[in-house]
Protein backbone atom coordinates (compact mmCIF):
# COMPACT_ATOMS: atom_id res chain seq x y z
CA UNK A 1 0.00 0.00 0.00
CA UNK A 2 1.37 3.46 -0.84
CA UNK A 3 2.44 5.90 1.84
CA UNK A 4 -0.51 8.12 0.91
CA UNK A 5 -3.10 5.35 1.23
CA UNK A 6 -1.61 4.05 4.48
CA UNK A 7 -2.11 7.54 5.83
CA UNK A 8 -5.76 7.71 4.78
CA UNK A 9 -6.48 4.26 6.21
CA UNK A 10 -4.76 5.18 9.46
CA UNK A 11 -6.80 8.37 9.75
CA UNK A 12 -10.08 6.49 9.33
CA UNK A 13 -9.11 3.80 11.84
CA UNK A 14 -7.89 6.40 14.36
CA UNK A 15 -11.09 8.41 14.12
CA UNK A 16 -13.20 5.37 14.93
CA UNK A 17 -10.97 4.30 17.81
CA UNK A 18 -11.19 7.76 19.31
CA UNK A 19 -14.95 7.41 19.63
CA UNK A 20 -15.01 4.21 20.96
CA UNK A 21 -17.38 1.08 15.90
CA UNK A 22 -32.40 -31.66 0.57
CA UNK A 23 -34.10 -34.65 0.83
CA UNK A 24 -33.63 -37.89 -1.09
CA UNK A 25 -35.37 -38.01 -4.50
CA UNK A 26 -35.42 -34.21 -4.95
CA UNK A 27 -33.00 -31.86 -6.58
CA UNK A 28 -30.87 -30.14 -3.97
CA UNK A 29 -31.90 -26.57 -3.27
CA UNK A 30 -29.21 -23.94 -3.81
CA UNK A 31 -27.34 -23.01 -0.68
CA UNK A 32 -27.87 -19.48 0.60
CA UNK A 33 -25.20 -16.93 -0.21
CA UNK A 34 -22.69 -16.41 2.60
CA UNK A 35 -23.32 -13.41 4.83
CA UNK A 36 -19.67 -12.45 4.61
CA UNK A 37 -16.59 -13.68 2.76
CA UNK A 38 -13.17 -12.41 1.69
CA UNK A 39 -13.22 -10.23 -1.42
CA UNK A 40 -12.31 -11.90 -4.69
CA UNK A 41 -9.42 -10.65 -6.82
CA UNK A 42 -11.80 -8.72 -9.08
CA UNK A 43 -13.65 -7.25 -6.09
CA UNK A 44 -10.41 -6.16 -4.44
CA UNK A 45 -9.40 -4.39 -7.65
CA UNK A 46 -12.73 -2.55 -7.70
CA UNK A 47 -12.54 -1.64 -4.01
CA UNK A 48 -8.98 -0.39 -4.50
CA UNK A 49 -10.08 2.41 -6.84
CA UNK A 50 -13.06 3.70 -4.82
CA UNK A 51 -11.24 6.56 -3.10
CA UNK A 52 -9.20 7.35 -6.19
CA UNK A 53 -12.42 7.63 -8.23
CA UNK A 54 -13.73 10.12 -5.67
CA UNK A 55 -10.51 12.11 -5.91
CA UNK A 56 -10.78 12.06 -9.69
CA UNK A 57 -14.39 13.29 -9.70
CA UNK A 58 -13.41 15.92 -7.08
CA UNK A 59 -16.91 17.20 -6.12
CA UNK A 60 -20.05 15.42 -4.98
CA UNK A 61 -23.32 16.26 -3.29
CA UNK A 62 -24.24 14.17 -0.26
CA UNK A 63 -26.79 13.52 2.46
CA UNK A 64 -25.54 12.36 5.83
CA UNK A 65 -27.12 11.13 9.06
CA UNK A 66 -25.14 11.31 12.30
CA UNK A 67 -26.83 9.37 15.14
CA UNK A 68 -26.62 10.45 18.75
CA UNK A 69 -28.04 13.04 21.09
CA UNK A 70 -28.48 15.36 19.34
CA UNK A 71 -29.06 13.58 16.05
CA UNK A 72 -27.97 15.50 12.95
CA UNK A 73 -29.07 15.45 9.31
CA UNK A 74 -26.82 17.12 6.74
CA UNK A 75 -27.45 18.01 3.11
CA UNK A 76 -24.42 19.44 1.37
CA UNK A 77 -21.47 19.00 -0.90
CA UNK A 78 -17.84 18.02 -0.58
CA UNK A 79 -14.73 19.17 -2.45
CA UNK A 80 -12.25 16.31 -2.14
CA UNK A 81 -9.54 18.17 -4.02
CA UNK A 82 -9.71 21.19 -1.73
CA UNK A 83 -10.54 19.15 1.41
CA UNK A 84 -13.61 21.25 2.14
CA UNK A 85 -17.23 20.53 3.01
CA UNK A 86 -20.31 22.77 3.05
CA UNK A 87 -23.75 21.71 4.28
CA UNK A 88 -27.08 22.64 5.78
CA UNK A 89 -27.35 20.92 9.15
CA UNK A 90 -30.51 20.23 11.11
CA UNK A 91 -31.43 18.55 14.37
CA UNK A 92 -34.75 18.04 16.19
CA UNK A 93 -33.19 19.49 19.35
CA UNK A 94 -30.36 21.73 18.12
CA UNK A 95 -32.17 23.55 15.30
CA UNK A 96 -30.77 24.33 11.86
CA UNK A 97 -27.83 26.18 10.41
CA UNK A 98 -24.93 26.06 7.97
CA UNK A 99 -21.51 24.53 8.42
CA UNK A 100 -18.27 24.60 6.47
CA UNK A 101 -15.24 22.55 7.41
CA UNK A 102 -11.72 21.56 6.48
CA UNK A 103 -9.51 18.83 7.94
CA UNK A 104 -8.61 21.12 10.83
CA UNK A 105 -11.39 23.66 11.31
CA UNK A 106 -15.17 23.91 11.51
CA UNK A 107 -17.20 27.06 10.82
CA UNK A 108 -20.79 27.23 12.10
CA UNK A 109 -23.56 29.71 11.24
CA UNK A 110 -26.72 29.21 13.27
CA UNK A 111 -30.22 30.20 12.21
CA UNK A 112 -33.10 28.77 10.21
CA UNK A 113 -32.36 28.05 6.56
CA UNK A 114 -34.78 26.38 4.14
CA UNK A 115 -32.03 24.84 2.03
CA UNK A 116 -28.33 25.06 1.21
CA UNK A 117 -27.56 28.50 -0.29
CA UNK A 118 -25.66 28.34 -3.56
CA UNK A 119 -23.24 30.91 -2.17
CA UNK A 120 -22.25 30.82 1.49
CA UNK A 121 -23.16 33.97 3.47
CA UNK A 122 -20.13 36.14 4.16
CA UNK A 123 -20.77 36.87 7.85
CA UNK A 124 -22.16 35.36 11.03
CA UNK A 125 -19.74 32.43 11.22
CA UNK A 126 -18.05 31.06 14.35
CA UNK A 127 -14.87 29.05 13.78
CA UNK A 128 -13.40 26.37 16.05
CA UNK A 129 -10.99 23.44 15.63
CA UNK A 130 -12.40 20.18 14.27
CA UNK A 131 -12.52 17.88 17.31
CA UNK A 132 -12.64 14.36 15.86
CA UNK A 133 -11.53 12.81 19.16
CA UNK A 134 -14.48 14.28 21.10
CA UNK A 135 -17.52 14.71 18.84
CA UNK A 136 -19.53 12.24 16.73
CA UNK A 137 -20.42 15.08 14.37
CA UNK A 138 -16.81 16.10 13.95
CA UNK A 139 -15.63 12.55 13.29
CA UNK A 140 -18.37 12.17 10.66
CA UNK A 141 -17.26 15.39 8.94
CA UNK A 142 -13.64 14.20 8.92
CA UNK A 143 -14.68 10.85 7.46
CA UNK A 144 -16.43 12.57 4.54
CA UNK A 145 -13.27 14.50 3.64
CA UNK A 146 -11.20 11.31 3.82
CA UNK A 147 -13.24 9.36 1.27
CA UNK A 148 -10.72 10.27 -1.43
CA UNK A 149 -7.06 9.49 -2.16
CA UNK A 150 -4.73 10.63 -4.93
CA UNK A 151 -3.89 7.08 -6.07
CA UNK A 152 -5.49 3.62 -5.98
CA UNK A 153 -4.86 1.30 -3.08
CA UNK A 154 -3.07 -2.02 -3.41
CA UNK A 155 -5.73 -4.70 -4.08
CA UNK A 156 -3.43 -7.51 -2.92
CA UNK A 157 -3.00 -5.83 0.46
CA UNK A 158 -6.75 -5.23 0.72
CA UNK A 159 -7.28 -9.00 0.40
CA UNK A 160 -4.44 -9.87 2.75
CA UNK A 161 -5.60 -7.38 5.38
CA UNK A 162 -9.17 -8.67 5.61
CA UNK A 163 -11.40 -6.65 3.27
CA UNK A 164 -14.68 -8.52 2.83
CA UNK A 165 -17.79 -8.74 0.68
CA UNK A 166 -20.83 -8.61 2.97
CA UNK A 167 -23.82 -8.42 0.62
CA UNK A 168 -25.61 -6.62 -2.19
CA UNK A 169 -28.37 -4.05 -2.41
CA UNK A 170 -30.24 -2.19 -5.12
CA UNK A 171 -30.53 1.60 -5.23
CA UNK A 172 -32.39 3.38 -7.99
CA UNK A 173 -32.47 0.18 -10.02
CA UNK A 174 -28.69 -0.19 -9.75
CA UNK A 175 -27.04 -3.18 -8.08
CA UNK A 176 -24.38 -2.35 -5.51
CA UNK A 177 -21.92 -4.62 -3.74
CA UNK A 178 -21.27 -3.93 -0.07
CA UNK A 179 -17.66 -4.24 1.12
CA UNK A 180 -15.92 -3.69 4.42
CA UNK A 181 -12.42 -2.29 4.55
CA UNK A 182 -9.33 -3.99 5.97
CA UNK A 183 -9.73 -5.62 9.37
CA UNK A 184 -9.13 -3.48 12.47
CA UNK A 185 -7.29 -5.17 15.31
CA UNK A 186 -8.24 -8.62 14.04
CA UNK A 187 -11.93 -7.72 13.81
CA UNK A 188 -14.05 -7.04 10.74
CA UNK A 189 -13.91 -3.38 9.75
CA UNK A 190 -16.71 -1.06 10.89
CA UNK A 191 -16.52 0.80 7.55
CA UNK A 192 -18.88 -0.26 4.73
CA UNK A 193 -18.64 0.82 1.10
CA UNK A 194 -21.59 0.49 -1.31
CA UNK A 195 -19.94 0.24 -4.72
CA UNK A 196 -21.21 -0.17 -8.28
CA UNK A 197 -19.65 -2.22 -11.08
CA UNK A 198 -17.32 0.64 -12.09
CA UNK A 199 -15.89 1.24 -8.61
CA UNK A 200 -17.99 4.33 -7.94
CA UNK A 201 -19.01 4.85 -4.30
CA UNK A 202 -22.74 5.46 -3.71
CA UNK A 203 -22.93 5.12 0.07
CA UNK A 204 -20.61 4.86 3.03
CA UNK A 205 -21.44 3.66 6.57
CA UNK A 206 -19.27 3.96 9.66
CA UNK A 207 -20.30 2.22 12.89
CA UNK A 208 -19.17 4.33 15.83
CA UNK A 209 -18.43 2.78 19.18
CA UNK A 210 -21.39 3.05 21.54
CA UNK A 211 -23.92 3.84 18.79
CA UNK A 212 -26.58 1.41 17.56
CA UNK A 213 -26.94 3.22 14.23
CA UNK A 214 -24.03 3.98 11.89
CA UNK A 215 -23.07 7.30 10.38
CA UNK A 216 -24.52 7.08 6.87
CA UNK A 217 -23.27 9.10 3.90
CA UNK A 218 -25.29 8.94 0.67
CA UNK A 219 -23.54 10.43 -2.37
CA UNK A 220 -26.29 11.88 -4.54
CA UNK A 221 -24.61 13.08 -7.76
CA UNK A 222 -21.34 13.97 -9.48
CA UNK A 223 -22.13 17.53 -10.56
CA UNK A 224 -21.86 19.46 -7.29
CA UNK A 225 -20.28 22.90 -7.56
CA UNK A 226 -16.92 23.86 -6.11
CA UNK A 227 -16.88 25.29 -2.57
CA UNK A 228 -15.21 28.70 -2.18
CA UNK A 229 -13.32 28.77 1.14
CA UNK A 230 -14.34 31.21 3.85
CA UNK A 231 -11.62 33.77 4.65
CA UNK A 232 -11.55 32.57 8.27
CA UNK A 233 -11.41 28.86 7.43
CA UNK A 234 -7.91 27.46 6.77
CA UNK A 235 -7.61 25.22 3.71
CA UNK A 236 -4.94 22.49 4.15
CA UNK A 237 -2.83 21.86 1.07
CA UNK A 238 -2.83 18.08 1.55
CA UNK A 239 -4.33 15.26 3.61
CA UNK A 240 -2.18 14.62 6.72
CA UNK A 241 -0.06 11.52 6.30
CA UNK A 242 1.29 9.04 8.78
CA UNK A 243 3.71 6.17 8.77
Amino acid sequence: MSRSNRGVAAILACLLVCLGLAGCGRAAEPEPAPASRPVSVAEAERLAVVRFNNYDRRWAAFRMTVPGDPRFELDGRVDWGGHLGYARISSPTAGTGLIKWSLGSLAIRTGAVAGLPGRAPADGWRVRPLQASRSSLDVALALVLNLAADRPENPLLLRQNGARWVGTTTTGGQSLDIFTGPAEGGRESKLKYYVDATGRLHRFDAALVGSIEPVTVQLTDTTAMAIPPLPALPTPSAVPRSG
